[in-house]
Formats: C-alpha cells, sequence, structure tokens
C-alpha cells in the first residue's frame, strides 16, 4: 500500500470517531465522502495492480528479447527466416508495452502572475475536506450553519454569486502583489542606513589613552583609531584577513545625505506605480475580511447547487458541510487527572494515567 492510501485510511479511521459529534446534515455529507474515498481507494488498487501486470509482461518479454539476441550472435548460420519472426514479435510486443507504460501528459495550465496567486488563495480557502476535518481538535463542538436561499430565480442568484467570489479573490490577488505603504518603506530604509551605518562607526578612544608596549611594558605609545573592519574567511575557514569596511563607514559619514537619495529613489517607485501601497495592518485584517466573505458567499453557493442538484465550485468545508465551530467548552478539573485542568473530551484513561504519574 502506498504513503497516499495509507494516509486515506487514517484519516477514515480519525473521522470514525469523529461523525458523532457533527450536526446531521455534515454527518450525512461526511459518510458520503467516505464512501466515495473507498471506492475511489478501490479504484486506485486495482489501477495499480494492473500496472504492476504489465511491468512483469514487459520485463518477462525483455528477458526473452535478450535470450533470442544471444542465440542469434551465437549461432547467426543456423538461425532461420522463423526465428527472426519471433524475435520481431518480441519487439513488437514489447513496444505496446512500453506506450501502455508510458505516464500520462500532464496538460494541466500552468498559472503565473496574478492568475497563480488566483489559484493559490482558492487553494488555500478551500482545503481538502475530510483531512481538514481530521485536523480538527476531537473536542471541538460544531453546529448547523446553512445560508437562506434568495427568492427569485435560482440560476441568476448562482452566477451573482460566483461573480461576487471572483471579485473577492481579485482583490485578495491584488493584496498578495501590492505595494508596502510607503511610509513603511521609506522607514524600513532609513533602519537600513542607520544599521550599516553603526557598523562603520570608528573608534576615537584609543588616541586618548597611552597603551604599554614590549615584554616588560615599559615602552608606551599613543593608541590608533580603530576603523571597521571584517573578518574575511577563506573557503577553508582560516587564514583571517581584514579589509575596511568603506560603505558602512561612507553611511556614517554621510548619513543623512544617503538616507535622503534613498527616500527619493523609493518615491520615484511609487509614484511610477500611481500606488500608495496597503500597510501590513491593513492588509491582515481586509484578507480576514475576505476570507469571511468569501465563506459566506461559499455557503450560499454550495445551498443553491444542492436546490438545483448541480456541483459546485471548490469551497471550504464549513460551506460544504453547512456548519459552523462554536466556542469550546470551558476546561474543568479533571480529579482523575490529579487536580489537572484538562481539555474537553479529554478520555478517562488519559486522566487515570496522569494522576498515577503524581
Amino acid at each position: 500500500m502506498d504513503p497516499i492510501e495509507i494516509q486515506t485510511t487514517d484519516i477514515e479511521a480519525i473521522l470514525e470517531h469523529r461523525v458523532d459529534s457533527l450536526p446531521p446534515l455534515a454527518r450525512a455529507k461526511v459518510e458520503a465522502l467516505l464512501e466515495a474515498e473507498h471506492k475511489e481507494r478501490i479504484e486506485r488498487e486495482a489501477k495499480y495492480k494492473a500496472h504492476q501486470a504489465l511491468i512483469e509482461k514487459k520485463n518477462e518479454v525483455q528477458a526473452a528479447i535478450a535470450l533470442a539476441e544471444r542465440e542469434k550472435a551465437r549461432s547467426a548460420v543456423d538461425w532461420r527466416d522463423e526465428d527472426e519472426a519471433r524475435l520481431e514479435k518480441l519487439r513488437t510486443k514489447e513496444k505496446r508495452y512500453h506506450e501502455q507504460l508510458r505516464p500520462v501528459k500532464n496538460d494541466a495550465p500552468k498559472f503565473t502572475g496574478d492568475a497563480k496567486r488566483r489559484v493559490d488563495f482558492i487553494r488555500e480557502s478551500s482545503p481538502p475536506p475530510l483531512s481538514w476535518l481530521a485536523s480538527q481538535p476531537p473536542h471541538a463542538i460544531w453546529a448547523e450553519k446553512r445560508a437562506e436561499l434568495p427568492s427569485g430565480n435560482l440560476k441568476k442568484a448562482l452566477d451573482s454569486c460566483r461573480v461576487d467570489q471572483s471579485t473577492k479573490v481579485d482583490r485578495a490577488a491584488y493584496l498578495d502583489r501590492a505595494l508596502i505603504d510607503l511610509e513603511s518603506a521609506l522607514a524600513k530604509s532609513d533602519s537600513g542606513v542607520d544599521r550599516i551605518a553603526a557598523k562603520g562607526r570608528p573608534d576615537v578612544r584609543p588616541v586618548t589613552s597611552w597603551r604599554k608596549r614590549g615584554g616588560d611594558g615599559s615602552r608606551k605609545s599613543q593608541g590608533e583609531i580603530q576603523w571597521p573592519t571584517p573578518d574575511l574567511y577563506d573557503q577553508g575557514l582560516h587564514n583571517a584577513d581584514t579589509s575596511e569596511l568603506g560603505i558602512s563607514l561612507i553611511c556614517w559619514l554621510f548619513g543623512p545625505q544617503i538616507k535622503k537619495r534613498l527616500r527619493d529613489e523609493v518615491r520615484e517607485l511609487y509614484q511610477a506605480t500611481g500606488d500608495n501601497g496597503v500597510s501590513a495592518h491593513d492588509r491582515e485584517r481586509e484578507m480576514r475580511e475576505l476570507r469571511a466573505q468569501l465563506l459566506e458567499l461559499q455557503r450560499l453557493e454550495v445551498r443553491i447547487c444542492d436546490k438545483l442538484g448541480v456541483e459546485h465550485g471548490p469551497v471550504h468545508p464549513l460551506a460544504l458541510f453547512e456548519m459552523e465551530r462554536l466556542p469550546d467548552a470551558p476546561r474543568k478539573v479533571n480529579p482523575e487527572a490529579g487536580g489537572r485542568v484538562m481539555p474537553p473530551g479529554t478520555p478517562p484513561t488519559l486522566g487515570a494515567k496522569l494522576a498515577a504519574k503524581q
């Protein structure tokens, strides 16, 4: 059994103990998905066995070809036309097996730019439902949450719902590629100059004092300015050498001028794009709002598609199962765990083990 099948089996085993905690509608959908997943696994196993059988047949034919070619080379005089025809037949069979075993060409479209950002956001917003449900904590509390069916033409309502979803995805793709706000970019530019300038600050304290020289320290001399020097190593990490930090020294010496020039460069980039960018705080806040709005639209799409009997697009598992997660129940002290606070749903056996350790 391959790793994918083992993982699928583990997910099914986990969900068997969690289905009962789901609302009735979600429970029915999960059971239907589990049944479909079971059928797909049987089909994959059958295809895998058929593929292995073809490989074995191809190996047998190749072994027969190799044996026939050795016989032909060893007894070329006695090689008959019937033997040559048999060899050609084996080669034809080998080519047929080779064509059947050739991997299917992946014709999936490759997305770039905004199209790739759209696809990535849609995938992030619609994880595999069974895997997602298995990743939720066992003590989670669920409740049914269904969107209200709109009045009027449901097909038009479905089209409008999908247009709204596309608008939200477009906005999310823009936020993913949008520039950082101008003020944050300028502040980062200034801090970068300050950081490098700190490395380039010379140390003038040695010239203000005497330093002892010689074995007995009888000779004294004035100290030298300590210029900023980094350690440079070769590939063997030995033979250390030093060199003056020119860029850092220049930043320390001409910090205000360099900051002004860099700020002008940053402003030119923003003026060229005509966009002032989005701050990290605003970006995070708007992405949360977009995900929440998209989830509600996906709930509506699932409800309309179920009513019309048509397939829906990729949606979040919460929308697919038409449920929501309620706040966790307050934790209570478990006497079996020696007074420890245990999360809801903790098995009693675990609490008893913890109490026994104490």
